[in-house]
């Protein structure tokens, strides 16, 4: 059954003083308890553990402007954002033997994809979440991208990957606030700067207007070696899909209705045999030499994969673009409680244990990731962001 609990009745008012019995009661909805038992490095956060840490971010979060002044949805992203901006420490926290120097590595990266299995199985709305979720993976950057060699092009990015930089920021500045470390003035000063560069770029609250999906595509995947306002000439001459989602989601369904050739992964596991979550390499070469074939041609077809890792989506876009074929990343997504019943009527070797140690490596498609990504709720066939469309610049 859906996990029905309406968090919007936890964000706070602006300016409110949150007591010890609110914490207790959010510590009953999310996995907060072990963050303050983590420490932190010193140099970076003279104020302790991770959940000190925490409450200090939120208290400078609902003081401040940006909340003061946000939506009701706004704060519901500003708040959620802010306390689970740290939840993956416990698990990415190590110390040296050698000098005793905290480290959590990689924590903004998982804290997204554990939030976003914690607010999924909660059913908060896919736009809402995403938005928390990407904030959460890039959190950091705000302090130091205005030191990149290209600061503009970072800025660019960011503004096809959060949506909102302006929420970004507030999150950041509150973050940064909400600790003690000699290094704070000259990370809200970077802060500062990241802003005006933003705002001058015209990306404070939307996304950088390209002239077209191609021109997008070949500026991100350059690395923005070329002028974002010039209009690159198209010369693909056909396009492929990739589908992405959760195992269960739909994409052999929704695939089919694109009437095109598919490549199916699962199609490669039965013809050869294979156990569904077992070791698959042998399919994907399989599957790989298929589309070899239909690019050689420049046939477009659909390729038909959980492709949930951005690692592994940048393998296959690599591919597909070597040929000269536009991309497109067609996402799918239904409800926690969907996605377990539609397994568990399958005839497959997919357990749901397997199925969800599949959310580790769980990166929902980023706006610059290819020509034209596309949110789909594959149970209503809907647009998850009712303002994207598939193909966003036809």
């Amino acid at each position: 059954m859906p996990i029905m609990i309406d968090l919007f009745k936890y964000v706070p008012e602006p300016g409110n003083l949150l007591s010890e019995s609110y914490y207790d009661e959010l510590k009953k909805v999310f996995p907060l308890a072990e963050l303050a038992s983590t420490p932190q490095d010193k140099i970076y956060h003279a104020e302790g553990d991770v959940w000190t840490h925490t409450k200090m971010v939120i208290n400078e979060l609902i003081n401040d402007i940006p909340y003061l002044t946000a939506t009701t949805n706004e704060r519901f992203v500003l708040f959620y954002a802010c306390l689970l901006h740290d939840i993956s420490k416990p698990q990415c926290t190590t110390q040296s033997y050698e000098d005793g120097r905290i480290s959590s590595k990689g924590h903004s990266r998982i804290g997204a994809i554990d939030s976003r299995a914690l607010l999924w199985k909660l059913n908060v709305p896919f736009s809402l979440r995403e938005q928390i979720c990407t904030i959460i993976n890039v959190h950091q950057l705000p302090f130091y991208v205005i030191e990149n060699a290209d600061p503009r092009f970072s800025i660019i990015k960011l503004s096809h990957t959060v949506g909102r930089i302006d929420l970004l920021s507030a999150v950041a500045t509150a973050d940064m606030k909400g600790r003690t470390t000699i290094l704070k003035k000259q990370s809200l000063e970077n802060i500062e700067l990241f802003n005006l560069v933003a705002q001058e770029l015209g990306v404070w609250n939307e996304q950088f207007p390209f002239n077209d999906r191609f021109s997008r595509q070949k500026y991100f995947w350059d690395d923005g070696k070329n002028d974002p306002n010039f209009e690159v000439f198209d010369e693909k001459k056909f396009t492929v899909i990739i589908l992405s989602g959760m195992p269960a989601s739909g994409k052999s369904t929704y695939a089919a209705s694109l009437n095109k050739p598919v490549i199916s992964i699962d199609d490669c596991v039965k013809e050869l045999k294979l156990k569904h979550g077992g070791n698959i390499g042998e399919a994907v070469h399989l599957a790989t030499d298929q589309a070899k074939k239909l690019l050689a041609a420049k046939i477009p077809f659909v390729w038909d994969s959980t492709n949930l890792s951005r690692q592994v989506r940048q393998k296959i876009l690599d591919l597909i673009t070597r040929y000269g074929a536009t991309t497109e990343v067609h996402y799918l997504e239904t409800s926690y409680s969907e996605i377990i019943r539609r397994n568990n009527t399958r005839d497959t070797t997919l357990s749901t244990r397997k199925l969800f140690d599949m959310i580790r490596n769980w990166e929902v498609p980023e706006r610059w990731e290819a020509g034209a990504v596309g949110y789909i709720d594959s149970s209503s066939g809907q647009s998850l962001f009712p303002y994207i469309r598939v193909n966003d610049y036809e």
